[in-house]
C-alpha cells in the first residue's frame, strides 16, 4: 500500500516541477527552443520506430 502512496506522489511532484518549468518560460523566447527541441524529439522517435531511412545517396 505505501509502495502506491509513494508512486502516486513522486508523479505528484514531478508534474509540479515540470509544470513550474513551463510556467515560467511562457511568455519568453525559450519556450519556442523547448518546442523546437520537442519537435525534434518526437520526430526522432517517430522515426526509430518505424525505421524510416531519412537519408539519401547521390552515389550511382
Amino acid at each position: 500500500m505505501w509502495a502506491n502512496v509513494r508512486s502516486v506522489l513522486d508523479i505528484a511532484i514531478v508534474a509540479f516541477i515540470i509544470y513550474r518549468i513551463l510556467a515560467l518560460l511562457v511568455g519568453t523566447r525559450a519556450i519556442q527552443i523547448v518546442k523546437g527541441a520537442a519537435l525534434i524529439l518526437i520526430l526522432w522517435e517517430y522515426v526509430m520506430a518505424f525505421r524510416i531511412c531519412i537519408t539519401y545517396s547521390f552515389s550511382a
